[in-house]
């Protein structure tokens, strides 16, 4: 009921794109006790990607995005993550689309990842010198997943993916069974 809702009140019959924000371990437990932090990290996400959207169109644009978090991954510990359907593009003053199919994935990556070090650190969750060290690691715990698009005509696809962000499913398939023999 709520991917048939978001897809007919909220998303329009425009390309979408799913995009997905992951954080390192080191900051999840932040997320564990103060569930406030999603929202704000959500906001920053957004603002992102407009500032991303503006730039790639030339001109300022008003976009659009549904954000969701989830607390697990897919072997259901505490993992922290967002899920947003992103427009792919946004209206211009004069209230026309302006397709942006792409968004430059290294650098929104990087931007990511700068931007919640500048986040943590700002709330004096993580030190400097661990910011410092984050910004340098080589595999940052960070990502940024942009895989899949959502065509204009696929009422369908974004109905499934509005409900897969509110309600992931657990696939059987990927669950473990860790039996205790003693």
């Amino acid at each position: 009921l709520f991917g048939e809702c978001v897809n007919e009140r909220l998303l329009l019959r425009l390309p979408h794109r799913q995009m997905v924000f992951t954080f390192p371990k080191v900051l999840r437990v932040f997320f564990r006790h103060d569930r406030n932090l999603f929202g704000e990290v959500s906001r920053l996400v957004y603002r992102m990607i407009q500032s991303f959207s503006n730039e790639a169109a030339g001109r300022r644009i008003q976009s659009a995005a549904v954000i969701a978090y989830a607390s697990a991954g897919d072997f259901v510990r505490f993992n922290p993550h967002l899920h947003g359907i992103f427009l792919e593009g946004g209206f211009d003053r004069q209230g026309r689309f302006v397709h942006i199919p792409t968004l430059d994935l290294d650098r929104l990556a990087r931007c990511f990842r700068a931007a919640m070090v500048a986040f943590f650190l700002q709330r004096s969750l993580i030190s400097e010198r661990l910011a410092r060290s984050m910004l340098g690691w080589t595999h940052s715990g960070f990502s940024v997943d942009l895989s899949v698009e959502i065509p204009a005509s696929s009422s369908r696809i974004r109905e499934a993916l509005a409900q897969y962000i509110a309600r992931p499913p657990i696939s059987l398939s990927k669950m473990l069974v860790d039996e205790h023999k003693a």
